[in-house]
């Protein structure tokens, strides 16, 4: 089970530390929504997609994160302003140890969308990804209350 609490503890993690405070806009409702869903595979999932959207980005530039309920689904969307992700590297998007060729210096392991990617398929879920280099990236990721 996850509720929107759970996001919000998750981003008030990420508040809690200097170089992500105030970085962070949260739309979401009020009461929260709950769903029958695997909490670590949850966590994960919205961390990863908080963390690579800051990471990705400028460190004055906000990342916003939204959670709503559709019909009977929940709809996690997390979008960015940061360097995008370059169209020819879409496709290996949500392949272990696959990076994008503009990542630079920036680390990471090429795994934590590897990993999303699964949640969300193990929820019989959807995720999609609308990215334009220098623009910014939007992961919208889709949901059944009951996985």
């Amino acid at each position: 089970m996850i509720s929107t609490h759970s996001a919000a503890e998750i981003i008030d993690d990420f508040a809690h530390q200097k170089h992500y405070s105030d970085r962070i806009v949260y739309q979401g409702p009020t009461p929260p929504l709950t769903a029958t869903l695997d909490r670590h595979l949850m966590h994960h999932l919205v961390n990863n997609l908080i963390h690579n959207a800051l990471k990705y980005s400028s460190s004055h530039e906000p990342v916003y994160v939204s959670l709503a309920q559709k019909d009977r689904q929940i709809v996690l969307a997390v979008k960015d302003q940061g360097i995008g992700i370059p169209q020819e590297d879409l496709k290996n998007l949500f392949v272990p140890f696959a990076r994008a060729g503009n990542v630079g210096a920036i680390e990471g392991t090429g795994l934590g969308l590897s990993i999303a990617n699964q949640a969300v398929t193990a929820h019989q879920g959807s995720i999609n990804v609308d990215s334009r280099v220098g623009v910014g990236t939007t992961f919208t990721i889709t949901l059944p209350l009951r996985a």
